[in-house]
């Protein structure tokens, strides 16, 4: 087809739609190409590794000052491909009055979160709360202590 083309006295305008023509053509390929990156499926899985237990401990060694280990601020991830979750603490300071504890736990009902750990200490009429949340968002969690800040008698809420 080049030789037919070469033997005629083309235009400028001919020449420039041939190789137009075939730019485009050779990028559609290329593209269909890339968009089509089907492989055969494997006969047989994936081979995993077999773990090898761990050594048994010396007489020495696992042991600590410590009977429990606590770790904080970890953030649970599931396995099932929901978001992670993770205990947050926070602490809420207010004016002691009956039902605050009550009016702070309907509000974390209400948000879907669950509490996991309360300390309450009240002296001079001031409470100091302290709560393990599960939450499922800083979204989540922003909205809760915006909520508990509105409750009447509290005078402060964040994070710890």
């Amino acid at each position: 087809m080049l030789r037919a083309l070469a033997r005629l006295k083309p235009s400028r305008s001919v020449v420039i739609l041939v190789l137009a023509a075939g730019v485009v053509a050779g990028a559609a390929a290329r593209v269909v190409l890339a968009q089509n990156p089907v492989q055969p499926l494997a006969e047989q899985p994936l081979q995993r590794e077999t773990l090898m237990p761990a050594p048994n401990r010396g007489q020495n060694e696992g042991l600590g000052p410590y009977k429990t280990l606590v770790i904080r601020g970890a953030m649970l991830i599931d396995g099932t491909g929901g978001p992670p979750r993770g205990p947050v603490d926070i602490v809420v300071e207010a004016m002691d009055r009956q039902g605050l504890l009550r009016d702070i736990s309907e509000i974390m009902t209400r948000e879907k979160i669950n509490v996991t750990a309360v300390n309450t200490l009240s002296k001079n009429l001031q409470a100091k709360m302290s709560f393990t949340l599960e939450v499922q968002s800083v979204a989540q969690l922003k909205r809760a202590l915006l909520l508990v800040r509105d409750v009447r008698g509290v005078l402060s809420a964040a994070r710890r």
